[in-house]
């Protein structure tokens, strides 16, 4: 829903400055987003990746469980060279989603090479580069020479645990996907286009959708921002907020009231702000929701309780009288 805010102006020049706004998520004291988890495969005793990165968690509920054990693979081909699983484990393989991003790290041992001895693994990644699917080991440590195939092991689809499918791109395999094995380890990747449509995120990179604001004039219904008017003009100040991303959340009245707020830092030289009141505060499809807000007049952060004071320093805002 979309909510107006409609205030009197009743003096001098207005000029739009920029937003600045604080949103918070009903229900909670802090805006909680989705989380993710992210399982990571090291060379013990370095920081060197030797699998690409496997998500486990894509934009799951925050408080909701998550287990990366089905991520943590046994082997990993890299390099021409194979490493096996260490004991080592950096982060919590189980717990609960939290705002952000958790990562769990698992490290790998190198396997001393056997002469005249060899191997072949499968990888799986999204066009992306990460992986979706555990590495397989086609042809288990075999003799030079030994012929492989690694078309058994090349689903034409894969969906994740989280329901995410994608499907083969023939075209972009790497790697030859029979042949004869050689020493050291061969490795096929095949690559996948995801079908499943990302979620929507109206809040990318943490930039919140940020709110709108217009100086109405109430003759002629029409933003004119940026003029000049009279001095004691009667003006409609409209701010405009859009709260689609809360789609879905239910909450209370009181959580509303509580966790979602909008600072508007307004020019004192143009705007009588103790003046100022509140006409409406409509949704989208025109009804009243005005007991669902409240406004706050700020002259002077002393007269605001710990959580207030915290929200307007957060804003970057410093309120004068």
């Amino acid at each position: 829903n979309t909510f107006t805010t409609l205030v009197n102006t009743p003096k001098g020049e207005y000029k739009v400055v920029s937003n600045t706004p604080v949103i918070y998520t009903p229900g909670s004291d802090y805006r909680t987003y989705n989380g993710n988890v992210v399982v990571r495969y090291f060379e013990e005793g370095t920081n060197v990746k030797i699998s690409p990165d496997q998500i486990d968690v894509e934009d799951g509920k925050v408080g909701s469980g998550y287990d990366t054990k089905d991520q943590k693979q046994e082997k990993i081909g890299y390099d021409g060279k194979t490493y096996v699983l260490t004991p080592k484990v950096v982060g919590s393989e189980t717990g609960k989603v939290v705002n952000g991003t958790i990562y769990v790290d698992y490290f790998y041992k190198l396997v001393d090479e056997t002469p005249n001895k060899g191997n072949v693994i499968v990888h799986y990644i999204n066009e992306d580069g990460q992986t979706i699917k555990n590495d397989v080991e086609d042809t288990p440590l075999s003799d030079v020479e030994t012929p492989y195939d690694t078309k058994d092991n090349k689903p034409p689809t894969i969906t994740t645990e989280d329901g995410i499918e994608y499907v083969l791109v023939p075209e972009k395999t790497l790697g030859n996907e029979d042949g004869k094995v050689v020493e050291g380890t061969t490795e096929i990747t095949y690559v996948y286009k995801r079908v499943t449509p990302k979620p929507a995120t109206p809040t990318p990179d943490d930039n919140v959708i940020q709110p709108k604001k217009d100086v109405i004039d109430p003759a002629t219904r029409k933003s004119i921002n940026g003029q000049s008017v009279l001095p004691n003009s009667e003006l409609n100040y409209v701010l405009t907020q859009n709260f689609d991303q809360y789609k879905g959340i239910e909450a209370s009245k009181d959580s509303i009231l509580k966790s979602n707020l909008y600072i508007e830092d307004y020019l004192d030289e143009a705007l009588d702000g103790k003046s100022m009141k509140v006409q409406s505060i409509k949704a989208a499809n025109g009804d009243d929701v005005s007991q669902l807000l409240e406004m706050y007049h700020v002259l002077s952060q002393d007269a605001l309780d710990e959580k207030l004071q915290a929200i307007v320093k957060e804003s970057g805002i410093s309120p004068v009288g």
